[in-house]
């Protein structure tokens, strides 16, 4: 028989999801800041690719619960500000590393590489 007095939440690990949001925000803070203007050609696309690869397990983490049920200071919007700013700050250089892979051996450039998100 179900407990009637847990909390809905209990049905997460909240402390091991919000511990994964800060080992995220710690490995990749620098990338919004003026540090990652200085990554370019290959480094640039492997930083995009590995960045997104560490965000995108936490949507399906997440509760997705309204703001307000979660525990105070819950790390989703920190995470998901990070990810956009990193993504961001990388602008077209990891798409004109590609571009230029791709012209100097020869190969055509597919329509909308540059297209983001």
């Amino acid at each position: 028989m179900p407990e009637a007095n847990r909390s809905p939440l209990d049905a997460w690990d909240l402390p091991g999801i919000a511990a994964q949001c800060d080992e995220f925000s710690q490995e990749w803070r620098w990338l919004a800041t003026p540090q990652g203007d200085r990554v370019r050609g290959g480094e640039a696309l492997a930083a995009r690719t590995r960045l997104m690869d560490a965000y995108r397990r936490f949507p399906a983490l997440d509760p997705q619960l309204p703001q307000h049920l979660m525990p105070t200071g819950w790390p989703r919007e920190q995470a998901r500000l990070l990810f956009e700013r990193g993504y961001d700050r990388l602008g077209e250089r990891p798409e004109e590393w590609v571009r230029r892979i791709l012209t100097a051996s020869g190969l055509d450039v597919p329509a909308g590489l540059d297209r983001r998100r």
